[in-house]
C-alpha cells in the first residue's frame, strides 16, 4: 500500500467513526437487555449519552461474532444498525425478520446499544418511475409507517433510538431527487407509529449528506428549514447530519 492509498484509508476509517459518533451522540440512549425481543423486559435505567459506529461489516454471519467483541473492545457502547424494509418485505404482506433479529440481537447479547436505521423501500412500494434506482423512497409515506410500526414492536425493548432513513437531502439516497415533502410525511408517519409503541423512544431526522444546493440535492440547512417549512417540526427529537470529507488522489506521483 502506498503513501497515497494509506492516506486513503485512515480517511474512510475516520470518516466512518465521525459519522457513526455525529448521529449517535446527538440523543441520548436507554440501555438495554439482551434477551430475544418477544420475551426483553423493560427497563427504567436512566439514559445517558453514548457514541457508537456505523457497524456495516456485521452483515457476513461467519464474522458477525468478532466484529461485535471488537467494537466493544474498542470501547463503543452503541452501533447503528440497518432495518432494511426491502430484505424484511421483499413482497408485499410477506416478511421474513430472521437476518434482521441476527443481526440485533447479536448487538444486544454483546451489550451493545442499538441505534435502528430504517432505510430502503421496497420495490413493489416506490412509485412505478423510480423503480430503476437505488434508495428510492417509498410512493406513500403511510405504508412506511405501517412497515416502521411493525418493526418499533418487534423491536420496543431492545431498540429505544431511531434514525428516519439516510441522508434523504440527496438524490443519491432518495432517488430520483430530494422531495422535502414527502420525507416530512414520511418522518411525520414513522415519529406517530414510534411513539405510539414506545413513547421515550428518541425519533432522528435521517443523517444529512455535506452536500449543496444542486438539481437534485439540497444542503443541509436548507433540508432541515424545509422540514420546517413542511410542518415536521414537530415529528422528530433530533438532528442527525454527517459532516465528513473524504480525500482522493488526483494525478500521479
Amino acid at each position: 500500500m502506498d503513501r497515497w492509498e494509506s492516506r486513503i484509508w485512515t480517511t474512510r476509517l475516520v470518516r466512518l467513526l465521525v459519522v457513526a459518533a455525529i448521529a449517535v451522540s446527538l440523543f441520548a440512549l436507554p440501555p438495554l437487555l439482551l434477551h430475544r425481543p418477544a420475551c426483553c423486559a423493560d427497563t427504567l435505567a436512566p439514559r445517558v449519552p453514548l457514541v457508537g459506529v456505523t457497524a456495516e461489516t456485521v452483515r457476513t454471519a461467519a464474522t458477525r461474532n468478532r466484529e461485535f467483541e471488537l467494537i466493544k473492545a474498542e470501547g463503543f457502547p452503541a452501533v447503528r444498525l440497518d432495518i432494511e424494509w426491502p430484505l424484511i418485505e421483499p413482497r408485499k404482506g410477506q416478511f421474513d425478520w430472521a437476518y434482521t433479529d441476527q443481526i440485533v440481537m447479536g448487538a444486544a447479547n454483546h451489550g451493545l446499544t442499538v441505534l435502528g436505521l430504517l432505510f430502503g423501500a421496497p420495490s413493489w412500494a416506490v412509485a412505478p418511475a423510480a423503480r430503476s434506482f437505488i434508495h428510492s423512497p417509498p410512493a406513500d409515506p403511510k405504508a412506511f409507517g405501517a412497515f416502521v410500526k411493525l418493526a418499533a414492536q418487534r423491536y420496543r425493548k431492545v431498540i429505544h433510538s431511531w434514525e428516519i432513513w439516510n441522508e434523504p437531502n440527496i438524490g443519491d439516497s432518495f432517488n430520483p431527487t430530494v422531495n422535502v415533502p414527502l420525507y416530512a410525511a414520511m418522518l411525520e408517519n414513522a415519529y406517530s407509529v414510534i411513539k405510539s409503541v414506545d413513547p421515550a423512544a428518541a425519533v432522528i431526522t435521517g443523517g444529512t449528506s455535506p452536500s449543496i444546493d444542486t438539481d437534485d440535492s439540497l444542503a443541509p440547512g436548507n433540508f432541515i428549514r424545509q422540514l420546517y417549512q413542511n410542518g415536521a417540526g414537530k415529528f422528530f427529537d433530533a438532528v442527525a447530519m454527517h459532516p465528513r470529507s473524504e480525500e482522493r488522489r488526483v494525478g500521479k506521483e
